[in-house]
């Protein structure tokens, strides 16, 4: 599908429209998932549900209920997807809510869940096929009122017990998991009092030796619509501690409303860009600038609120010329999109290659893994869900070619 001006799309009436090749209903309402990257048939899944007893129920119609008087459920829910059989192989019924779920780069078994008690849970992968969940012991971050609401974890390996995670009191938080004391260094109210939705972290070098540090980049995005760049985070190997970044870029021109997606990019060439997702329901490509406001390189409106981003493949797509990068969006109000960016001459593009419409209710969390045909690449399996009625699903695209 083409795309007008900057990428701005007139409509998506002749976007391919997916059916699911399975389906599952939850017990709760699903907010992440993701698939395990070295047992590629095993995914997990995070949810969350708000109880109020009907007392509460009906007093919150006239007023706000504090967070304190809320109570959150949750589950982490193992997943297989094999020989065309959607499995679950384990549920753990938890005392929060889920909200965010990444495995780590460096030890792909391990993932970590940010909850609803302003805590982190790391978690573990046993290491076959029909693997099952262990829970670890949960790391307090904030106060129990407050949720962690995304967390990244650092890319580069020397520091991979590093997260950085965003809190709904607007903080912004850089914690080294295996500090005994579970203390931090930085706290940062990037966004004020609004919810501090999404954060990641730009990669980069390496550093040479154990005592070089790093310069690191992290961006926040916020209820606000600031996305935030804090530059130059200088990260000792000795003491695996950070210190407060020595500046911050906001931009609060660029986007609309709240920014709720972040993925950094680089091409073939060594730039560097940043993908970014928002309420107000478009997808920006942007290239970040010294003055703080970013550069619009190529925007589409996917019609609804943009919740996650993800990169589907590790490789850059280089035919005849053109350089592209295959993103799975998870878009409320819509569902889910994938998604090419593009570059050809050294103008970028947006386009929809497919969508999935089998989902009735907020679409928040979606992954894929690559699909294989004969040995060979062929496309992209995908798992999607919904919230409100709690419907996994699984669907598989084919890539056409040229």
């Amino acid at each position: 599908m083409a795309s007008d001006g900057r990428g701005i799309v007139e409509g998506q009436e002749n976007v391919p429209a997916i059916s699911s090749v399975a389906s599952y209903i939850l017990d709760r309402p699903p907010s992440c998932l993701e698939f395990c990257p070295v047992l590629p048939e095993l995914f997990v899944v995070g949810t969350y549900e708000l109880q109020q007893s009907p007392e509460d129920a009906a007093e919150a119609v006239e007023i706000e209920l504090p967070a304190s008087t809320q109570k959150r459920k949750g589950s982490v829910m193992l997943f297989s997807y094999s020989n065309d059989s959607l499995t679950i192989l384990q549920t753990i019924e938890v005392d929060y809510g889920v909200l965010d779920l990444r495995f780590k780069p460096s030890e792909p078994t391990i993932f970590a869940l940010a909850t609803s008690n302003g805590s982190i849970v790391v978690c573990s992968l046993n290491g076959d096929k029909d693997g099952s969940i262990k829970l670890g012991h949960a790391i307090q971050i904030s106060t129990p009122d407050v949720l962690v609401l995304s967390f990244a974890w650092c890319p580069f390996p020397a520091f991979a017990p590093t997260i950085a995670a965003t809190l709904s009191s607007g903080h912004v938080s850089v914690i080294d998991l295996e500090n005994e004391d579970h203390d931090f260094d930085v706290q940062t109210q990037a966004h004020g009092k609004f919810e501090a939705w999404t954060v990641a972290w730009k990669g980069g070098e390496a550093p040479n030796t154990e005592r070089t540090p790093v310069l690191a980049e992290l961006y926040t995005g916020g209820d606000d619509s600031a996305l935030c760049r804090f530059t130059k985070y200088p990260i000792s190997c000795v003491t695996r501690a950070y210190h407060q970044a020595n500046e911050c870029l906001r931009d609060t021109k660029t986007h609309t409303a709240g920014v709720t997606a972040i993925l950094p990019m680089a091409s073939d060439r060594g730039e560097n860009f940043v993908l970014t997702g928002s309420y107000d329901e478009w997808v920006k490509l942007l290239l970040p600038t010294k003055a703080g406001r970013s550069q619009v390189l190529a925007e589409i409106s996917l019609g609804g609120g943009v919740w996650r981003l993800k990169l589907m493949d590790a490789r850059q797509i280089t035919h005849r010329g053109t350089s592209s990068f295959r993103i799975l969006a998870s878009c409320m109000h819509a569902g889910p999109r994938i998604l090419e960016i593009a570059n050809t001459e050294d103008a970028w593009s947006i386009n929809i290659l497919a969508k999935f419409v089998e989902h009735q209710s907020m679409n928040y969390a979606s992954d894929s893994r690559g699909l294989m045909i004969d040995g060979q690449p062929a496309g992209y399996t995908i798992v999607s869900t919904s919230f409100y009625d709690k419907k996994l699903c699984v669907w598989q695209w084919r890539d056409q070619g040229d």
